[in-house]
């Protein structure tokens, strides 16, 4: 699904991955492919990407999303995303005075924390900019 405000594509199914840890999101989102995401035939990835086109959004990307008016999700009215599991999301940026912390998005409430990058509670929201 591509944003228009900043034109970065995001996944559609937000429940394609299960939960891991940082690490694992950040190498489970650059594995994305075109044909991944299924059993359902209406979440499968068909957009032709490869493996490297998708990554973990920063903090910045991800609170773009968010319409801070709205709960369950905080996203704006009208978003086509899949129902969003309950948690938080990864984001690709790290604390910057301790490197073994992560910023952290609630969708469900627009909240943004952080935790350890050790943590396997958090979930994997990939997205990639456009196809040149």
């Amino acid at each position: 699904m591509t944003d228009n405000l900043t034109g970065l594509i995001w996944l559609k199914n937000t429940k394609c991955f299960g939960m891991m840890d940082w690490e694992g999101a950040i190498l489970t989102a650059k594995s994305l492919k075109d044909g991944d995401c299924g059993p359902d035939p209406a979440f499968i990835l068909s957009d032709g990407s490869s493996v490297g086109d998708w990554r973990l959004p920063t903090m910045n990307e991800l609170c773009i999303l968010i319409d801070y008016s709205r709960r369950n999700p905080a996203l704006p009215e009208g978003h086509i995303f899949s129902d969003f599991p309950p948690g938080y999301y990864w984001s690709a940026t790290t604390l910057d005075y301790h490197p073994g912390m992560a910023w952290i998005v609630y969708i469900e409430s627009g909240t943004t924390c952080y935790d350890d990058i050790k943590s396997h509670a958090g979930h994997t929201w990939p997205v990639r900019g456009p196809k040149e």
